[in-house]
């Protein structure tokens, strides 16, 4: 099914830089979200700018199962990438950002579709410009997207229960990364720290270096 039929299109606000952000949020003024808040699906809410709020419209704020995806960018890497909403925010976005509100479609199954392969080559396929990428609205509304009726909640569990696993799976990994670093510290010494007090030896008080007809090698030494 079209996209457009599914979902609202929803731009971003449009201001001045010099004349219409803050860099507190004072009175008057409303957080601004920009392309780098939105990682790896979802809102990062750090290094945000706020807006007056005179510039913004009711329906640029973010509400409860919007997909905010960056619709312009200058590199086609970055341009269509998206993040779910998962509850209404008195926050807006900017005018290189849109979002997509459903409005006849389970958001949840939605949002996983802008994170898939095919998403991600239907917008590669779109985007255009010679000095920036853009994706206009046309471009998103007209996507195609499967529906599958009844069985749309059972595959938003399935997919829920999918990136549980991966999400615990990348924590275990930056934990063992950090492992084998401070083993390597505990061993060898912080090579970034000339006051460390772990020894270091050259790699000559261990090995020789013997230079063959075809090059050099290292030997272990026997004494």
């Amino acid at each position: 099914m079209r996209l457009g039929k599914v979902a609202e299109y929803v731009r971003g606000v449009t201001y001045k830089a010099g004349e219409d952000l803050s860099a507190e949020l004072g009175k008057g003024y409303v957080t601004l979200l920009r392309a780098n808040n939105i990682q790896n699906g979802k809102l990062v809410l750090d290094d945000v700018q706020y807006v007056d709020r005179a510039k913004v419209k009711p329906r640029q704020l973010l509400k409860k199962g919007d997909i905010l995806i960056c619709a312009s960018s200058g590199s086609k890497r970055l341009v269509g990438k998206a993040a779910f909403v998962p509850e209404d925010m008195d926050v807006t976005f900017g005018a290189f950002c849109c979002v997509m509100r459903p409005c006849g479609i389970n958001a949840e199954y939605l949002s996983y579709y802008f994170q898939s392969n095919a998403y991600r080559k239907a917008i590669e396929e779109t985007s255009t410009g010679s000095n920036i990428n853009n994706l206009k609205a046309n471009d998103l509304t007209n996507l195609s997207i499967k529906g599958y009726g009844s069985n749309t909640g059972w595959i938003c569990s399935l997919l829920h229960s999918a990136c549980e696993l991966l999400d615990s799976a990348n924590r275990q990994l930056a934990l063992l990364d950090d492992l084998v670093k401070s083993r390597f510290v505990e061993m060898f010494g912080d090579p970034c720290d000339p006051g460390s007090s772990s020894a270091k030896n050259g790699i000559d008080s261990f090995c020789e270096l013997r230079i063959g007809p075809f090059g050099s090698v290292f030997t272990k030494r026997t004494t």
